[in-house]
């Protein structure tokens, strides 16, 4: 793959790959796990890409235990994005409910600034968490959970090459897209298709990590065995 327009379109390369990535989304269902393995067989067809393998690893749960480790990191940011986004808005909602109680307009228009913050916080930090996907992977899988939630380091990664970071984001976020295009059939049709989503995202940090070889990387930590 030498370029990012190639990710969107790599994982059919697979003849098996209908198949895959469909028992892929199905386990998805399960509640974390199905969320953990889904991480693991991302990072193995990563794996694959890294050796010149346009193949999508076997679905299934035998890549569950290497995607422990970045599911924490994601974790992690999420909970620091939800819990600042929560503390604005319950503020907001406290000061909405002590200016009605008071009579008191100012406190009411403050407390609906706060939570039109809050909520343009969550939005902004969204999107700008799929635009560091990439460097938060790729810090995860050579320095491990300490590298992944090691901000300034991903911060400094991303920096280092914006024009690839940013692509790498959007494709990601664009392979994410496609993958919940099934959500459109009956509404549950996002499980037969949400893994092509993460094969894209493989496909676009393998250019990312391509683009970075340059700059003294430490290698990527050895797999996990299989569970």
């Amino acid at each position: 793959m030498n370029d990012y327009s190639d990710s969107i379109g790599w994982p059919t390369k697979d003849p098996q790959w209908i198949s895959k990535i469909v028992v892929q989304s199905l386990i998805y269902i399960i509640p974390i796990v199905g969320w953990i393995a889904l991480l693991g067989w991302m990072l193995a067809a990563l794996d694959n890409l890294r050796s010149g393998r346009t193949e999508l690893p076997g679905a299934g749960f035998a890549h569950l235990g290497r995607g422990v480790t970045l599911f924490l990191v994601f974790l992690v940011y999420g909970i620091v994005i939800a819990v600042a986004c929560l503390v604005l808005v319950f503020l907001g909602f406290v000061l909405v409910a002590a200016g009605s109680n008071n009579n008191v307009g100012a406190l009411g228009a403050i407390g609906g600034l706060l939570i039109v913050l809050g909520y343009g916080i969550a939005i902004l930090a969204g999107i700008a968490f799929y635009f560091l996907m990439a460097p938060i992977l790729v810090a995860t899988e050579r320095g491990g959970f300490g590298a992944g939630i090691n901000f300034p380091q991903v911060l400094a990664m991303a920096r280092s090459n914006p024009s690839s970071t940013l692509f790498a984001g959007l494709f990601i976020l664009v392979g994410h897209l496609i993958g919940s295009v099934g959500s459109i059939l009956c509404g549950v049709g996002i499980f037969l298709t949400i893994a092509y989503g993460y094969a894209v995202m493989a496909g676009a940090v393998s250019v990312f990590e391509r683009q970075l070889a340059g700059q003294q990387l430490p290698p990527p930590q050895p797999a996990a065995p299989a569970v």
